[in-house]
């Protein structure tokens, strides 16, 4: 992957920030540059993809979907391209770190229900009773089973996690741990989003805004970028016009969907966990009328899937995400309304700065949010 420089002028670049940046900023930024550019879905990514096609389905149709007006017919218009591949092969990173981080925590969270439930399985269906002198073997295959989950999880939480104080090992036996796929993701989605919306400011003559981003190298590498891009005013507004609308409207209807789909999820969510909730109080309540092993396994496994459930919501924020993009449709609405009634340049202009500081601010927000999550040890 070039990131849109050649191999000399990244080496060129790297030795230049090596006694600007600190140790760890400086292997980001090394790291940065010898990721792929295209990253086939990995499974933990293709958990979580499957996982929140599942519990949003049905959400859009619900609805009545507006389609953004225009976009079809603006996706043409004039498009500035300086900063394309930068902002897509930083999309592409992201949401690969993105959807592996998020499978991180769905898969860790309900194998450990699903651990609790391997532990029960020779209790809840009599082992003892059904299978008489054979029942120690099987009742080490379910312990297996269960170490191997353990096991799983471990591994998933020291491979993708990030590493706690500063003498933190980067490898046991050679195996690469702590790779940063939250962090990751936080760092190539804000940086993404910088360069994505670029191509709005400089044909008009505005500054990008000096606001550090997620991290440091990330800043450096920013600055260094625009560094080598010669700023070209364009004078066709009209067609700068459509090409801010059709991204305006391309946002918009992202935003509606979204703030759908979040709402979805985090009420099928909080669903799931409330019944988890009424099963254990039935299994709990049974014991006072007939105890067999089946109760007890349910009265272990329920609370355990319920507390599953909650770590998802939790670690996902869906419900807030939804409250984000309804605030932000709303917020881009207005700007798409006052942008139709203009043709004063000027207007435009305070038009594409406030529209740059919503959605770049947006990205950063989440900064603060999910700053303090990490591939969960469940």
């Amino acid at each position: 992957m070039t990131h849109s420089v050649s191999v000399f002028d990244r080496e060129t670049f790297l030795a230049d920030q090596k006694n600007k940046l600190s140790e760890v900023e400086h292997r980001k930024l090394n790291e940065f540059f010898k990721e792929a550019a295209y990253k086939r879905q990995s499974f933990l990514g293709e958990i979580f993809v499957v996982f929140k096609r599942i519990l949003r389905v049905g959400a859009i149709a619900d609805q009545q979907e507006t389609a953004a007006v225009g976009v079809e017919a603006k996706k043409n218009a004039l498009r500035h391209e300086a900063f394309r591949s930068d902002y897509e092969s930083l999309d592409l990173l992201s949401n690969y770190y993105g959807n592996k981080y998020r499978g991180s925590y769905v898969y860790n969270y309900l194998m450990g229900a699903i651990a609790v439930f391997v532990a029960l399985t020779p209790i809840g269906f009599s082992f003892e009773h059904i299978f008489k002198e054979d029942a120690h073997r099987y009742e080490l295959i379910c312990s297996g089973i269960e170490l191997a989950i353990i096991v799983s999880i471990l591994a998933i939480y020291k491979v993708g996690g990030i590493a706690h104080g500063k003498n933190a090992r980067n490898s046991i036996l050679g195996l690469r741990i702590n790779r940063r796929w939250h962090e990751k993701w936080l760092e190539y989605r804000t940086l993404s989003e910088r360069f994505r919306y670029m191509e709005l400011l400089y044909p008009i003559g505005i500054e990008p805004p000096q606001k550090a981003s997620v991290s440091i190298w990330g800043d450096a590498y920013f600055a260094w970028r625009l560094s080598q891009v010669n700023t070209k005013i364009t004078h066709n507004i009209e067609a700068y016009k459509d090409r801010l609308l059709a991204v305006m409207e391309e946002q918009r209807e992202y935003h509606f969907k979204n703030a759908l789909w979040s709402e979805r999820i985090q009420h099928r969510l909080h669903t799931i966990a409330t019944w988890m909730f009424y099963f254990t109080l039935i299994a709990c309540a049974s014991h006072f009328v007939l105890l067999t092993p089946i109760i007890i396994l349910a009265s272990g496994f329920f609370p355990a899937f319920a507390a599953a459930i909650h770590g998802i919501s939790s670690s996902g924020e869906f419900g807030k995400s939804a409250q984000v993009s309804a605030q932000m449709k709303g917020q881009i609405d207005s700007l798409i309304d006052e942008l139709n009634k203009t043709r004063d340049i000027e207007i435009v202009r305070m038009l594409v700065k406030k529209f740059h500081k919503i959605v770049v601010g947006e990205s950063e927000d989440w900064k603060v949010i999910f700053k303090d999550k990490n591939v969960p040890l469940a």
